[in-house]
C-alpha cells in the first residue's frame, strides 16, 4: 500500500507544471485544479477505507499504516473546503435566488443520491445473508446509521446545506453578515454533535466549509497579499507549515486544535497550487466522482474480498477501484438524468 500511495502522490504531478519564476498560477481555484485535487484525496480516502478489509502485517504495511494514521481525516478536507468556497461564489453572483434553490438542488438531490446508495447495500446485505434490521435500514437511510456504507459526511453535508439557508435567508443581500451566522451556526452544529455523541470524525474538519465560505469572500485580497512577490509568498509557506507541524502534534488534545491544523493544511495546498498548475486527467476524472466513488467503493471492496480477491493487495486494490469507477460513472449518468427530472426547474413556455 506504501508504494500505491507514493504513485498516488507522483500521479498529482504527472502533467503539472510549474509557474515561472517570479510568476503564480492565478486560476488555482478553477474547476479543473479543485476537480484534479479532489481526485487525489478521493484515492487517498479509498486507499484508507481498503486498507480495514486488508491484512497489513508486513514491514511495508505497517509503515502504511502510520502514513494513513498521519493523515487521519485530513483527506476530507479539500472536499469541505471547496464546496464551501464553490457555494459562496455563486451566493455573490446569484443571491437570494441560489440561496432559495439549495433545499431541492443540493439538500434533496444529495439525500436521494444518498438513499439510491444505501438501498444497493441493502440488496448486496440481503444477497449475502446478511439482515441489518428495519429500524437501522430507516436510520441509514437519514444518514443516521450505516449498514456498510459510509455515512457521516453525508450527515455533515445536509446539516451544513440547512444552517446555509437559515444563514442567508435571514441575512439576505448582506453575505459578510451570512458567512458570520454560518460560521456561528457550524461550532453549534459542532456542538450538538458533541452533545449527541458522535465520534470525531463527524466535526472535526467541519470548519472547512464556512473556512472556504471565508476564502471566497476574501480571495482577491488574499491574493493581493499572498501573491504581491516571491517574498511574501514564501512567508505565506513558511507561516502555514508552521501552524501546521504545531498544530498537527497536539490535534487530539481538542478539536479546535484539529479545526487550525485543518485549516492549516488546506493553506498549504492552496499555496501550493498556486506555484503549481495540476493537470493530471486520471486525477480528474475521479474529481468528476467524487461523491460516488466515495459512497460506492465499500460494495466491490466487500464482495471482492469474499471472492477471496483480498489475497493480493494489488490486484484487489486495482480491481476494486476500478469497478468503483465503473460503477460511479454508471451511477453518476443515471443520477443526472433523474436530477434533470426532478430537481432541475422546468422552463416555461
Amino acid at each position: 500500500m506504501i508504494f500505491i500511495f507514493a504513485a498516488a502522490v507522483v500521479l498529482l504531478f504527472i502533467g503539472s507544471r510549474p509557474a515561472k519564476l517570479g510568476a503564480f498560477n492565478r486560476d488555482y481555484m478553477s474547476k479543473d485544479v479543485t476537480a484534479d485535487i479532489n481526485g487525489l484525496f478521493v484515492l487517498l480516502v479509498f486507499m484508507c477505507h481498503i486498507t480495514g478489509y486488508l491484512d497489513l502485517n508486513s514491514a511495508l504495511g505497517r509503515a502504511w499504516l502510520e502514513v494513513k494514521d498521519w493523515i487521519g481525516q485530513l483527506v476530507v478536507v479539500t472536499f469541505l473546503f471547496y464546496s464551501g468556497y464553490g457555494m459562496m461564489c455563486s451566493v455573490m453572483k446569484k443571491g437570494t435566488q441560489y440561496v432559495n434553490g439549495i433545499f431541492r438542488t443540493k439538500f434533496l438531490s444529495l439525500l436521494m443520491h444518498f438513499d439510491i446508495t444505501v438501498l444497493l447495500f441493502l440488496i448486496m446485505d440481503i444477497l449475502l445473508g446478511r439482515k441489518p434490521g428495519l429500524v437501522k435500514t430507516l436510520l441509514a437511510l437519514l444518514t443516521w446509521e450505516s449498514i456498510g456504507n459510509s455515512n457521516w459526511y453525508i450527515t455533515a453535508m445536509l446539516c451544513l446545506y440547512l444552517i446555509m439557508i437559515a444563514a442567508f435567508l435571514v441575512f439576505r443581500r448582506k453575505n459578510l453578515y451570512g458567512i458570520t451566522a454560518m460560521t456561528v451556526l457550524t461550532v453549534g452544529l459542532t456542538v450538538l454533535f458533541i452533545a449527541v455523541g458522535r465520534p470525531t470524525w463527524y466535526y472535526n474538519t467541519l470548519i472547512l466549509f464556512p473556512a472556504g465560505m471565508w476564502y471566497a469572500y476574501f480571495k482577491e485580497r488574499i491574493d493581493g497579499l499572498v501573491l504581491k512577490n516571491r517574498v511574501s509568498y514564501i512567508v505565506s509557506l513558511v507561516a502555514a507549515s508552521a501552524v501546521f507541524g504545531v498544530s498537527h502534534m497536539y490535534r487530539f488534545v481538542y478539536f479546535l486544535v484539529f479545526w487550525l491544523c485543518s485549516v492549516a493544511f488546506m493553506f498549504i495546498i492552496l499555496l501550493v497550487t498556486m506555484k503549481i498548475k495540476i493537470g493530471n486527467p486520471t486525477l480528474s476524472m475521479f474529481g468528476r466522482h467524487v461523491f460516488s466513488v466515495y459512497i460506492l467503493q465499500h460494495i466491490p471492496m466487500t464482495v471482492l474480498k469474499i471472492l477471496g480477491f483480498a489475497g493480493n493487495v494489488f490486484v484487489y486494490f486495482f480491481l476494486c477501484l476500478a469497478v468503483t469507477l465503473l460503477m460511479a460513472v454508471v451511477f453518476d449518468a443515471v443520477m443526472k438524468k433523474l436530477d434533470a427530472k426532478l430537481f432541475t426547474p422546468k422552463q416555461k413556455a
